[in-house]
């Protein structure tokens, strides 16, 4: 089995954990990081982060989750990354992302989540820089754009999408 450097994951696929293992979230997530990821972290953007994090928290929602999460990041577990936009080739991947996503959940551009969009590119980002990934998402609409960007933009040996536990 291969093993990929580093886990991108979406909201949706952490909430989906959280809510199937609770206080047995980190031990689950460690195990799919031990098998099938290298350096065992889990990569999120900084809307996945506020997603679950800072969003909850500042409409004073709170959430067992939202201190599950809060720990994995204090224990770099989990570890926020920013995408570069400033790269020409990540800016024109994000711009087809969008275009993308809105095609198929029938939206607007301006109306695409942006973790979504934040999902995609990130991914892109480690493997423009050869870096393999492993990235874990439940939504059906951002896993099918993923797959034919990757497939589009010839990266797919580099990245394995997951939408299930492993």
């Amino acid at each position: 089995m291969q093993k990929y450097d580093y886990m991108i994951a979406d909201t949706s696929y952490l909430v989906h954990l959280d809510r199937k293992y609770k206080e047995n979230l980190k031990s689950k997530l460690k195990k799919i990081l031990k098998l099938n990821v290298k350096y065992r972290k889990v990569i999120i953007s900084p809307v996945v982060k506020f997603e679950l994090i800072d969003q909850p928290l500042r409409q004073n929602i709170y959430f067992d989750s939202v201190e599950r999460f809060q720990r994995l990041l204090n224990e770099k577990l989990i570890e926020v990354r920013e995408v570069d936009y400033d790269n020409p080739r990540i800016s024109k991947i994000s711009d087809e992302a969008k275009r993308y996503l809105a095609k198929k959940s029938g939206k607007y551009e301006h109306l695409v989540e942006r973790a979504d969009v934040e999902t995609i590119t990130l991914t892109f980002s480690f493997l423009l820089e050869r870096t393999s990934v492993l990235v874990a998402v439940k939504d059906k609409a951002l896993k099918e754009v993923l797959k034919n960007l990757l497939k589009q933009h010839k990266l797919t040996a580099e990245a394995k999408i997951i939408e299930q536990n492993i």
